[in-house]
């Protein structure tokens, strides 16, 4: 049986013997850590703002777009389908970020491991997916900015493929972290076990 009380005075312990400067302690205490009312009420804004943004950058130019976009145009790539795919990641991707939204109005320090594992795995669909994007754009047989029906399609997924290059290069920045911030967690949990078994 878990003791919330134990378990936030570990961390307390473990946090003084750390240098809460470092980005790896704050994810770590962000991750693991009690989360108080404006905390939570900060992460549950970063959430929305991110689904938001999403929303913003996906959806919104397809849409205002649609009517001018030949749908039905075909070029030496299949362009439409790779932008039907990312949109159906982005709609997973955010599906996950509204269950993420739940488990921090009801969160307790270990269920924050459900935003690693489901951010990782829709992160590597993405990752996979706009490595597909690249060599199908930039592949000899794509003739489609060279077609009047096609070229504003082209400039789309162009559009895409940047603003995948920027996920990617910001999400990678965080990588080196997660190992700290798991490394932590573990001696965290590998004490408050060795505290259960003597009792």
């Amino acid at each position: 049986m878990e003791h919330p009380e134990h378990t936030e005075r570990m961390f307390q312990r473990l946090e003084v013997r750390s240098d809460r400067t470092t980005t790896t302690h704050r994810v770590t205490r962000a991750l693991f850590g009690t989360i108080d009312r404006h905390v939570r009420e900060d992460l549950s804004m970063r959430i929305m703002f991110s689904i938001f943004i999403d929303f913003a950058i996906y959806v919104v130019p397809i849409t205002l777009l649609s009517s001018h976009i030949n749908f039905n145009a075909y070029c030496g790539v299949d362009l439409k389908r790779w932008i039907l795919g990312l949109l159906l990641i982005v709609a997973v991707s955010n599906l996950q970020k509204l269950f993420m939204y739940m488990v921090v109005q009801s969160c307790r320090a270990d269920r924050f491991l459900y935003g690693i594992v489901t951010s990782g795995f829709t992160f590597t669909i993405l990752f996979a997916w706009l490595i597909y994007g690249n060599i199908l754009y930039y592949s000899k047989n794509n003739d489609c900015m060279r077609q009047r029906q096609t070229r504003l399609l082209s400039y789309i997924v162009l559009g895409y493929l940047y603003v995948g290059y920027i996920q990617i290069g910001y999400a990678l920045s965080y990588a080196y972290i997660v190992p700290h911030a798991l490394a932590k967690w573990w001696t965290l949990k590998s004490r408050q076990r060795a505290h259960n078994q003597q009792i």
